[in-house]
This record gives structure tokens, sequence and C-alpha cells, in this order.
């Protein structure tokens, strides 16, 4: 007699349609739960290098004081030259150092064609946003981005922006609070003019005031600090409690930091700026 080893097969169980079904929708809720918190930190970073920019042009201003017996920049010296260019030349500052991570070099189909554009020539002032550099543009010299505007107060001399010359610092030693002043910031062209009653109607932090411009409206962009750059508010009434966002600013310390858009009002922009000025409603 013959017998037949028995043995039983094994058989492993797998997943049902309803467990599979099941995983992909908690990995769904998982990743819609992520990725906000992943942007956020991808913006903060931005944030912190912007920061970090500011301050090298900060601590680049201080070694230039040094070299020209406190005088402040002058406006085109030399001619038609981006103060950047000033800092890269002279001081080796890295041309990386031009654009905020927020708001960053583009090709030039995307250049922001707004005011002040020749129209047989198509050359001029292409004002940058929120989540885009600027193009300065000027006779003889290569266009060149940037996201950060110099306080025009801080020129030694009285060139091309008008303004009563009781304002201007023209020397560190005029500046009184240099830890309240700041030299450059956030900005949608390379310099503006701050006026203790700039406003806009509506307010537009994305393109900075009503049409883009050099007063403060121009630095008061919510570039940092809220939503994506991308997604700054563009048309907050008049009358609004609160401006969200932040923009940073590299002060006459030598330190950089973000400040609120309601306190931008409050900095001590000129030498004849009022202390404790408020942004108007």
């Amino acid at each position: 007699m013959k017998f037949k080893p028995s043995f039983k097969q094994s058989r492993t169980k797998g997943f049902t349609l309803i467990e599979l079904l099941v995983v992909i929708a908690i990995i769904a809720i998982l990743a819609a739960l992520l990725l906000p918190a992943l942007g956020r930190a991808k913006d903060k970073a931005k944030g912190i290098n912007c920061i970090s920019n500011l301050k090298q042009f900060a601590l680049t201003m201080n070694l230039y004081l040094g070299d020209n017996e406190g005088r402040l920049l002058r406006q085109n010296a030399p001619l038609n030259s981006l103060w950047m260019s000033n800092f890269e030349t002279n001081y080796n500052l890295k041309t990386t150092l031009r654009c905020c991570p927020a708001a960053p070099e583009v090709l030039p189909s995307a250049w922001q064609y707004k005011n002040k554009i020749n129209a047989a020539t198509q050359t001029g002032a292409k004002w940058g946003t929120a989540d885009n550099s600027y193009v300065w543009e000027a006779a003889n010299i290569p266009s060149s981005q940037g996201s950060y505007g110099y306080n025009t107060w801080c020129y030694s001399d009285i060139g091309l922006i008008g303004g009563a010359s009781a304002s201007y610092f023209r020397r560190d030693t005029a500046i009184v609070k240099p830890v309240l002043t700041p030299y450059f910031a956030d900005c949608i062209w390379a310099q503006f003019t701050p006026n203790p009653t700039s406003s806009a109607n509506p307010w537009d932090l994305y393109n900075g005031g009503a049409s883009g411009g050099s007063s403060l409206c121009a630095a008061a962009i919510a570039r940092h600090g809220g939503a994506s750059a991308s997604q700054a508010p563009r048309s907050l009434p008049t009358g609004v409690a609160n401006l969200p966002g932040r923009s940073n600013a590299g002060f006459a310390d030598g330190h950089a930091e973000g400040v609120k858009l309601d306190a931008m009002w409050g900095l001590l922009w000129n030498a004849t700026w009022p202390e404790g000025n408020q942004r108007p409603p």
C-alpha cells in the first residue's frame, strides 16, 4: 500500500480592494496636511535668505562709508549705474544677491512692462512685483535685474528725485537712530522715496501701490510673512485695519529684519520724518 504524502499549500492573503482604497485615502489626507506646511517652510526659508542678502548690503554700505569719509551713496556715480553695481565692482559683492529668493530673476519675455515705457524703443522702467524682479535699463549699460530698492533720502547729492534738501541724510552722522533708518528694502524698483503720508486706494500689496511707483508703497509689498508672494493681495480697500505680510529691510546700523507692513510708516526714512508716524488709512 502506497501512502501519498499530504501537505497543505500556504496561501498569502492579499489586500482587498477596500483596504487599498483606505490606504490611498489616508495617504491623500496626509499629503493634503503636509503640503501646506512644506510650502510655508519653503517661504520662510526664502525670507531668511532675503534677510541675509539685505544684511550683506547693509554691511557693505558701512564699508563704503568708511572709504568715503561718511558720505552716503551718490545717485549717479558712475552715470546711470545701479547702486548694486557699485557694491559688486568695488566690494566683490555677488551678483546673486541682487534678487530676493521670493522674487527671482525672470526671462525677458516675462518682464513686467508697466509705466514709463518708451513706445518706440520699449525701454524704460520695468517695475517688478511681489514675486518678480524689476529690470533696470539705462543708456550705455547692460540691463540688470533686482528685487531690492535703495532709500533715496540716503543719497549724498540731490539728483533725479526731488524733495526738501533738509530731509536728505547726506552723511552717516546725520542718522540719529540708525536702528530705525533703513538703507534698503524689498521693493518693486531700484530706488524709492518714502513719504510719511504715502498711501494707495486700493492697497495693492502685489504691484506696490495702485500702479507701481517710487513712494513707500513700492516697498510695502507682501513678499514675506503671509501667503506666498504670488498671492499677495492686489486690492484691499481704504480703511483696512491691518495690511498683511512683511517687507524685509537692511538698516543703517548693519542689521536686517522683517518689518510688518503697517510698521513701515513708523520707521525713520529721512531726516525730518515724524517719530511715531502711522500708516494712513
